[in-house]
């Protein structure tokens, strides 16, 4: 099971222009694949906010509850800098080929209410 979200708040008249701008990253990611320095750069973070928020009780609460829900192994959540470390340009690239096909896509677009201006 997955899910991608890509979310963004915006003028609603540059809406579409926006959409299609997100799609073509998408499309971009799919078709080439992402550069190994955005992959350095991403595994870093990664590991970076791991240590960081495994500093903290709420990550511990919320981690180890998302792996009870969903059947995982509690002791996955341990694994994670490993797996942060063996992400490479090509495995997101044949990730994105598989997971991200347009004919699966749901979009859904809200839109302020009829007169309702910024508070």
């Amino acid at each position: 099971e997955y899910a991608v979200s890509i979310s963004f708040s915006c003028d609603p008249a540059r809406t579409d222009e926006l959409i299609q701008a997100a799609m073509e990253q998408v499309e971009l990611l799919r078709t080439g694949g992402p550069t190994e320095k955005e992959v350095e750069a991403t595994r870093a973070k990664l590991l970076r906010d791991y240590e960081a928020s495994s500093k903290q009780n709420p990550y511990w609460l919320t981690q180890l509850s998302m792996r009870y829900l969903s059947g995982e192994p509690i002791d996955s959540l341990f694994e994670l800098p490993e797996l942060y470390k063996g992400i490479t340009a090509k495995t997101i690239h044949e990730a994105a080929k598989r997971y991200l096909n347009p004919a699966n896509l749901v979009k859904v677009t809200l839109f302020p209410e009829a007169g309702q201006g910024r508070r």
